[in-house]
């Protein structure tokens, strides 16, 4: 293949995907003329450049261009062009044309008249001419020059307005006439500048006017340009109107059909065409173009119109500079078939690479004998592009190929087929496709693996909420986020789900709490369990059965945490229910938990608010059965922790012997409770009193105090101190008795290397002038506090003591009767060792005195030891 022309090829390609954005930019150019110095637009009449026409001048209005449109949201086919701009000479304005490139049905062709970017047609009020040219030949090998058709075309702005200037002639006539068929009708514009009534090529045309498919070509002027009879141009008006819009149009016969998939870059597209042209000779020619719409749609093409000019004829090309953001295209542009049409052959070959556009589109021109304006490069960007082109049948497959070099994204795909011997019977149509590269997908993919290893049966009473749990195990090689867990009860009479994550190797309880069953009646249900992870295969089911007996509650039991709060303060109730079978059910979430008086406690589910002073009532019922408790509310207690203050004040209340110093004090008011008849005061715990019970009804105010030690009157009692606290009662209850509810921090008893059981509560007994030991349990403990309950016959200080735990060691006495016995021992041992040292010099000194034999002495004093050991 020769590679000249291969890469004609290509170039035809591109320019045709440049010239589609382009075809009405020469009717524009020539509006910039009208711009004053500062770029403001007169908008008179004054604004038009003129073309002349067989010796008479034609005024051309410059926005002529503009407003005179058809309405692509009615077209068949339709793709975004680039952003398409025209500057005036001194580039004090611009303006946009239209950026989409449409193809009609034969149905439906509506044309619009409006202001667009500074058209004012408003000034064209009144009546107006549309005349209408549709391209109407049918070409043979008779009908086409020796040179082709392209060679008779115009190639440059000179040589336009030279043909423009003889087309009147009676030779030109005829041959536009024989291939052109013209209508011409009336339409009015209103005030606002708007066709005052719908055009529509496909039927609101003067009869008998009806081309179907094809190209056209539409002329609106104020008055008549051109005299028409039975669809032929007869000449040019006498006094010939403005032209003051210009348009064109293109009419498929239908629209055709593609199937393509997203492909990968690199990969060779195959795209499915089916048309209803005929192809009886096998003579349609299909182009299908692929191309990155984004690239493609974000380009900038920018005509500068660098000279001004009252007459076309005065414009040349030279004044024409076109700047582009696209500086290249990329892509494989394959004839696939050798091609004939209009007197030209394409012969088959392919052209790849990247190609930069400039030099594309002046090898084009300048093989087609065209001249182009000059070209500048604005941007960098490069177009990924890939075209096919076949003569052929009317249906089949298509082969595009791309790069792999082609960037990701969305592409573009333009199918356009016709027959050879006509441009009126084509087809068109678009689709979109992803050009990516796909996911590696791994053969063997870590994946969960679902597990259901514990769903056990559950059995309740009817009516009763049920708890049900299941353990799943994710014994696979990747953790299992979003697993979705369905419990099924009975086919779907109770549904309930869950979703869990499960990391790899672990396993997840899934409950599902409180479920209710009052629809269930007394029987056995399956329950089915589904684990599923929708992102992989990893699943399981199980099955379990819940059994509902029909069986009543024999008792209620209602329990408080905690019988005495402060207003303000919650405790909570829990409600348990034993059934006729002796079995015990928690049941406080179905139980109904009320109070008495909402005023002293409030209830929300089974959480008690303290609300105001007061003993009430609080009631649990369930299936019949109730049970009450008592709770009592105190007030919460004015507390003084200013020490100067507070020993200002309270030293009062103590004899002038009793030197103390207090750092903290609680007054309260009293709640007196009828049941018990007692009066009960109800203090922080921060003194160690939390609260004072005294028989009878008791009125006034009493308050707590604690001590930094115990006075000195009273002394220390025996035991190390904990705390010590006095109260303060109203005279009425001074000498009564009752109890006190006290506390110690479970610290200070540590600190003791003691325990509660060791701790005691202690009084003092003015008359006895004594410390004694009250009669008190341990009533509760926690991580931080003891808590004691005391009965006292009377009221005074109070101290909180134990016994702390030592080591024991012996006392003085015991060290020197030890010591004296360790002496004497020490004694006893010298001396014996004395004794004998002083027995063995004595016998020494005999035997060498009385010169006896030395064996006979020795016999002699042996004797005498033994009969000594045997004494």
């Amino acid at each position: 293949m020769d590679s000249d022309s291969g890469q004609s090829v290509f170039q035809l390609f591109t320019v045709v995907l440049m010239i589609l954005a382009l075809l009405v930019a020469p009717a524009a150019m020539g509006g910039i003329a009208g711009a004053d110095s500062s770029g403001t637009q007169t908008q008179s009449t004054d604004n038009t450049f003129d073309v002349t026409v067989n010796e008479t001048t034609v005024e051309v209005w410059d926005r002529s261009v503009l407003p005179l449109q058809t309405d692509s949201d009615a077209a068949e086919t339709s793709v975004e062009a680039p952003d398409l701009r025209i500057n005036d000479p001194d580039g004090t304005d611009s303006f946009d044309v239209r950026s989409d490139i449409s193809v009609f049905g034969t149905d439906n062709v509506p044309v619009e008249y409006g202001d667009r970017d500074d058209a004012d047609t408003a000034q064209w009020d009144g009546d107006a001419t549309l005349v209408v040219a549709y391209l109407d030949e049918s070409l043979t090998e008779e009908d086409i020059p020796d040179d082709g058709i392209m060679n008779q075309l115009p190639s440059s702005i000179a040589e336009l307005d030279d043909f423009l200037a003889d087309s009147a002639t009676a030779e030109n006539r005829t041959q536009l006439n024989d291939n052109v068929t013209f209508a011409e009708k009336d339409v009015t514009i209103d005030g606002d500048g708007t066709f005052a009534d719908d055009v529509n090529l496909a039927d609101d045309i003067d009869d008998p006017f009806d081309p179907g498919s094809g190209q056209y070509a539409m002329m609106l002027s104020d008055d008549p340009v051109v005299e028409i009879e039975n669809n032929e141009v007869q000449d040019i008006a006498d006094d010939p109107g403005t032209v003051i819009g210009l348009e064109q149009a293109a009419v498929h016969a239908d629209e055709s059909a593609i199937e393509v998939d997203d492909a990968e870059p690199g990969d060779d597209i195959t795209v499915d065409v089916d048309t209803d042209l005929d192809d009886a000779d096998d003579d349609v020619i299909h182009a299908v173009g692929i191309y990155n719409e984004e690239t493609f749609t974000d380009a900038e093409f920018t005509l500068d119109v660098t000279e001004e000019f009252d007459e076309l004829g005065d414009l040349d090309d030279e004044d024409l500079v076109l700047e582009h953001s696209i500086a290249s295209v990329n892509g494989i542009a394959d004839i696939a078939t050798d091609i004939s049409a209009a007197g030209m052959t394409l012969s088959e070959q392919e052209e790849s690479g990247e190609f930069e556009l400039q030099a594309v589109i002046e090898r084009l021109a300048d093989e087609a004998g065209v001249d182009t304006p000059e070209l500048e490069a604005t941007g960098d960007e490069r177009l990924d592009a890939s075209m096919t082109a076949l003569q052929g049948s009317a249906d089949g497959e298509i082969t595009v190929e791309t790069f792999e070099d082609f960037d990701e994204g969305e592409y573009q795909v333009v199918h356009v087929a016709s027959e050879n011997d006509t441009s009126q019977q084509f087809e068109t149509t678009e689709e979109q496709i992803t050009i990516e590269e796909e996911d590696v997908v791994d053969p063997d993919p870590d994946e969960p693996d679902l597990e259901i290893i514990e769903f056990d049966d559950v059995s309740i009473f009817e009516g009763q909420q049920a708890d049900i749990s299941a353990v799943i195990e994710n014994d696979g090689d990747a953790d299992a986020d979003g697993v979705d867990v369905e419990l099924d009860i009975g086919a779907g009479e109770i549904v309930d789900t869950q979703t869990v994550d499960i990391e790899e190797g672990a396993t997840e309880t899934v409950t599902f709490e409180s479920v209710q069953t009052d629809d269930l009646s007394p029987d056995n249900y399956t329950m089915e369990l589904e684990a599923d992870h929708p992102d992989t295969d990893a699943s399981d089911t199980a099955t379990a059965t819940l059994t509902v007996s029909d069986t009543e509650v024999d008792d209620l039991d209602l329990e408080l945490d905690r019988e005495t709060i402060k207003v303000d303060r919650t405790t909570s109730a829990t409600v348990t229910a034993t059934f006729e079978d002796g079995t015990e059910e928690d049941v406080t979430d179905e139980a109904t938990i009320t109070s008495a008086n909402d005023s002293i406690a409030s209830v929300d589910d089974n959480v008690i608010t303290g609300e105001g002073p007061g003993i009430v009532t609080i009631t649990a019922a369930f299936d019949g059965a109730s049970d009450t408790a008592q709770l009592e509310v105190l007030p919460v207690p004015a507390v003084e922790e200013d020490e100067e203050a507070l020993n200002t004040t309270r030293q009062d209340l103590l004899p002038d012997d009793d030197d103390v110093v207090f750092t903290r004090s609680e007054r309260n008011s009293p709640v007196y409770g009828t049941d018990d008849d007692e009066t009960i005061y109800g203090f922080t715990g921060a003194t160690s009193v939390e609260d004072v019970r005294i028989g009878g009804e008791i009125a006034g105010d009493a308050s707590t105090s604690l001590l930094a030690s115990a006075p000195e009157r009273t002394g220390e009692p025996d035991d190390e101190v904990l705390a010590v606290s006095h109260l303060d009662l109203p005279e009425a209850a001074a000498d009564g008795s009752g109890s006190m509810l006290m506390n110690v921090s479970v610290d200070a008893v540590d600190d003791l290397d003691a325990d509660a059981e060791d701790v005691e509560a202690v009084r003092y007994n003015d008359t006895a002038d004594e410390w004694q030991t009250l009669d008190a349990e341990v009533v509760d403990q926690d991580d931080e506090f003891i808590t004691l309950r005391a009965d006292v016959p009377g009221f005074s200080f109070f101290a909180l003591t134990a016994e702390e735990d030592v080591d024991p060691s012996p006392d003085d006495d015991d060290v020197s009767i030890l010591a004296i016995l360790g002496i004497l021992v020490l004694l006893l041992l010298i001396g014996y060792v004395l004794l004998r040292s002083m027995r063995s010099d004595d016998s020494d000194d005999d035997s060498n005195s009385d010169g006896s034999d030395d064996s006979d002495a020795g016999v002699t004093e042996s004797d005498d030891n033994s009969n000594g050991q045997s004494k």
